[in-house]
């Protein structure tokens, strides 16, 4: 009977799909062999802010460029100007900025928190960076492969501070995509592939040997170079959060005059 209900409700859905228009049943292909749907959402991400990791060698600055939204007449959960950021705290350890289609990264952060406190349910201690980093990838990836489901139109990059049994502390970079591919960094933007005007800008410092606190004038300098090297829409302000040893602090403004 359980079968005989899924094969219904397969047929049901690919006939509401059947005809002209955008179709999730099917995985299209551009005569390059790139996944249509996947390409789609990853060009719907890099539409959104632009989100950067500066990893130091005490702490990890998270900043996030906003486009301008003029006419007021944008959903998206992440804009600045009524208050919100891209650069949402999980628990004390983690932040994670989640750039790309308003509702998506909505639905991201439910289940980047779910998690988290799912986690600190089940073990009595908090979830590390890589958990979170690994099961975030996992979700996207089935979200990805599943048949009537597009890809979510999201980049997620996670910074963490992470201990060990002995105490011992580090702190961690981790971006994941919209189809959950998953890769560590020191620092990086949430551009697959990395944006190669902010590449070649960050590699002129080796930030795991600067301090947080010598970091931030340079990351002002380097955001307002960002910002001139980008097309044309942006805010004129960089909102900021950092982990360090005392753990995920507040949110705070960088302004470009």
């Amino acid at each position: 009977m359980t079968h005989l209900l899924t094969v219904l409700s397969n047929l049901y859905i690919i006939a509401l799909t059947n005809g002209e228009g955008y179709s999730t049943i099917k995985s299209e292909f551009n005569p390059g062999g790139k996944c249509l749907p996947i390409e789609y959402a990853k060009r719907a991400s890099e539409g959104s802010a632009i989100c950067i990791a500066f990893g130091c060698k005490n702490g990890v600055y998270l900043a996030s460029l906003a486009p301008n939204i003029e006419d007021g007449s944008d959903t998206d959960i992440n804009r600045h100007d009524d208050g919100r950021s891209y650069l949402h705290k999980i628990n004390g350890n983690i932040i994670a900025s989640i750039s790309g289609i308003g509702g998506d990264c909505a639905l991201v952060l439910k289940k980047l928190r779910n998690l988290s406190i799912t986690h600190k349910s089940a073990f009595g201690v908090p979830i590390s960076g890589f958990k979170l980093a690994d099961d975030i990838s996992s979700y996207l990836h089935e979200i990805t492969m599943e048949g009537g489901i597009r890809p979510l139109s999201v980049s997620v990059i996670i910074a963490s501070k992470d201990s060990d049994v002995d105490g011992n502390y580090s702190f961690n970079i981790y971006r994941i995509d919209c189809c959950g591919t998953m890769n560590k960094f020191l620092s990086c933007d949430n551009r697959n592939p990395m944006n190669d005007d902010i590449r070649a800008i960050l590699s002129q410092y080796d930030w795991p040997l600067l301090d947080t606190g010598d970091a931030l004038d340079r990351i002002k300098n380097i955001t307002a170079s960002i910002l001139n090297k980008s097309k044309s829409g942006y805010s004129n302000k960089a909102n900021m959060r950092l982990i360090s040893a005392a753990g995920v602090g507040d949110s705070f403004c960088l302004n470009f005059n």
